[in-house]
């Protein structure tokens, strides 16, 4: 039979072990996946859509680097999304627990190269953001559709 006491120790041994493992990834973990990939030189520069949220309370600079020209890379940016060409991300992380699945495009979409200001863009079945503002081999900014915008994503 289990004490009173003892139960109340093991409690907080595994309350404590939860704060540790919260702690850990908060202050270890956490900060390297806001700004993964990112130099600081990156992280230095401001960004186009930066002043879209007055007061953001999330705030992340992810970076990949893609040896070649913008206009080579622009046109898979323009297809992304669902129902679209999909994330380019590992397709099968993103597609659990999906019946109907998200496969990310291997070519260039001709139909999908038409994106323009005010378009959805869709990251489920539900969710959208709108294309805020774009110059093509530059940037593209999705942002909420409510004024001012709950958030942002840029594309530089």
């Amino acid at each position: 039979m289990i004490t009173k006491q003892a139960l109340v120790q093991k409690s907080f041994a595994v309350v404590a072990l939860l704060g540790l493992l919260i702690g850990i990834y908060c202050f270890a973990i956490r900060p390297g996946q806001l700004r993964w990939g990112a130099t600081p030189r990156v992280l230095a520069c401001p960004l186009p859509g930066d002043n879209l949220v007055p007061d953001p309370n999330f705030y992340a600079t992810r970076a990949v680097t893609i040896q070649g020209r913008p206009e080579d890379i622009w046109p898979w940016i323009v297809q992304i999304g669902y129902g679209r060409a999909g994330f380019y991300g590992y397709d099968l992380i993103e597609n659990l627990g999906s019946k109907r699945g998200i496969r990310s495009a291997r070519e260039i979409i001709p139909e999908l190269q038409g994106l323009k200001v005010g378009d959805r863009v869709y990251m489920s079945a539900v969710a959208y953001l709108v294309v805020h503002s774009m110059t093509p081999d530059k940037f593209l900014i999705w942002a909420g559709d409510q004024q001012p915008p709950g958030g942002a994503f840029t594309w530089r």
